[in-house]
């Protein structure tokens, strides 16, 4: 696909995913401190903490690197997958009449400044650009696009 026109490129941020690291991280200092205390502990126990703190970050990441959102002058798309990939447009000047576009976030979300911006449009499905960073700005630039699309048909 070309990238002529791409305004921004946004993949989740790894915020979202918090939980996931910080559980791989709890496991590997697990070993670290039953290394440094000179615990022995069987080598399948070890390898299988190991296997386990490796998949909570390797989960994290190919979720995070599987969808990815395009912002270019006149479309916003969301392409999803690695080798077998979709790829859904959503033009502007066809959303020139949103009824709904606004961020969702919970507490700890806003804190980090991470979020979703939802799209929702008269009679159509809504469209999600989940948990990007800065939603506010991304929401700013998705309104000017609208604006500017409106203003050309």
């Amino acid at each position: 696909m070309p990238e002529d026109n791409v305004i921004v490129t946004l993949r989740k941020t790894r915020k979202a995913f918090l939980p996931e690291y910080l559980c791989g991280a709890f496991l590997l200092s697990l070993l670290l401190i039953a290394e440094v205390r000179h615990f022995e502990a069987p080598s399948a126990t070890s390898r299988i903490i190991i296997g386990l703190a490796l998949l909570s970050f390797m989960s994290a990441e190919v979720t995070r690197l599987r969808k990815r959102y395009k912002i270019k002058e006149e479309k916003l798309m969301i392409i999803d997958g690695f080798v077998k990939q979709s790829t859904k447009n959503i033009y502007f000047y066809s959303l020139s009449f949103v009824p709904d576009l606004n961020i969702d976030q919970s507490a700890w979300q806003r804190f980090l400044n991470f979020g979703t911006v939802y799209i929702r449009s008269g009679s159509e499905d809504s469209f999600a650009i989940k948990d990007v960073d800065n939603p506010q700005n991304i929401m700013e630039l998705i309104e000017e696009l609208i604006e500017k699309n409106k203003k050309e048909l």
